[in-house]
């Protein structure tokens, strides 16, 4: 008996295809898990918390501020809350318990500034803050000499050929 063999199927799918449907279907799962805990941190905080948003702004130009460190500190010291502003001078910090709070903002080359601000149940409190910033500290300079102009540099090239000419034609006599 012979029996017919045929050779198996080939797909018609790529491996860059399969890799594409592997990192959807990762992309899928991170984005879910994503959306859970931020649902979570939603429900489970409910109203029994506040929060405290603002606006950060260089107060010589009076533009937001990028990256600035907002620490948020509880009335025993310890720290609540950081982080840090958007590319607006946005930043958001949520869930703080209803107290009493110093807030701390820190920005390079800007003097640190600290407010203080009381959180209440339920309620998104506002604080703005234009930050100062720093006195550039500049380095003593020592003089150097002062560089010859162009006219000087022209009149010396001008005598010295003038020289060389001039001792040129004494020799031939």
């Amino acid at each position: 008996m012979n029996t017919p063999t045929h050779p198996l199927p080939r797909s018609t799918i790529s491996h860059f295809q399969k890799m594409n449907v592997i990192i959807a279907f990762l992309a899928g799962i991170i984005s879910i898990t994503c959306g859970i805990y931020s649902l979570k941190s939603h429900i489970f905080s409910g109203g029994d918390h506040g929060s405290l948003q603002g606006i950060v702004r260089d107060a010589r130009i009076a533009r937001p501020l990028q990256l600035v460190s907002v620490e948020i500190k509880d009335a025993e010291g310890a720290v609540a809350s950081t982080v840090k502003t958007d590319i607006k001078g946005y930043y958001k910090a949520e869930a703080l318990s209803p107290g009493n709070y110093v807030v701390k903002f820190v920005a390079p080359l800007h003097r640190e500034e600290t407010q203080t601000v009381k959180i209440e149940k339920g309620i998104t409190s506002t604080m703005d803050i234009d930050l100062v910033p720093e006195e550039r500290k500049t380095q003593a300079r020592v003089p150097s000499p002062q560089a010859p102009t162009w006219t000087e540099v022209g009149t010396q090239i001008l005598q010295d050929w003038l020289k060389k000419k001039a001792s040129q034609s004494s020799s031939r006599h």
